[in-house]
């Protein structure tokens, strides 16, 4: 896997932001992979991504001041994983997003990946640091 990794600073607490990161219908507010969601079934959801129907579900750890969620997504039968690593810093949550491509993409992938993330960044510290 080749990991794209792209991070920001969201001023806010690690409960605010943690729990907003860590439900999977708001990915289609600030991500442009997902794109819709059908249903959930047993903590799975029914997406509409890019790339067409999928399955996703989020898992998550916790420790002190600090939080991971991995985002799994089930794309033509092969589970695919992207991270979310939340640090909280004093009246703001680092947020560090790494999704991992396959190992057989060229550069101009990557670089798209990377441009792509980083106004996905800025579109959840705007959703975020306005409510």
């Amino acid at each position: 896997m080749i990991p794209v990794t792209g991070g920001i600073d969201i001023r806010g607490d690690l409960a605010t932001v943690g729990a907003y990161l860590g439900h999977m219908p708001n990915l289609t507010e600030w991500t442009t992979f997902f794109q819709a969601v059908d249903g959930e079934k047993d903590g799975r959801f029914q997406v509409q991504s890019v790339m067409g129907p999928i399955e996703t579900w989020i898992t998550g750890t916790e420790s002190a001041g600090a939080r991971r969620y991995v985002i799994h997504s089930l794309i033509r039968g092969q589970e695919e994983e992207a991270e979310l690593d939340l640090q909280e810093h004093g009246g703001h949550v680092a947020v560090r997003f790494t999704v991992n491509l396959p190992p057989h993409v060229d550069e101009d992938v990557v670089v798209g990946q990377r441009n792509e993330m980083a106004e996905e960044l800025v579109q959840l510290k705007r959703l975020l640091e306005a409510s």
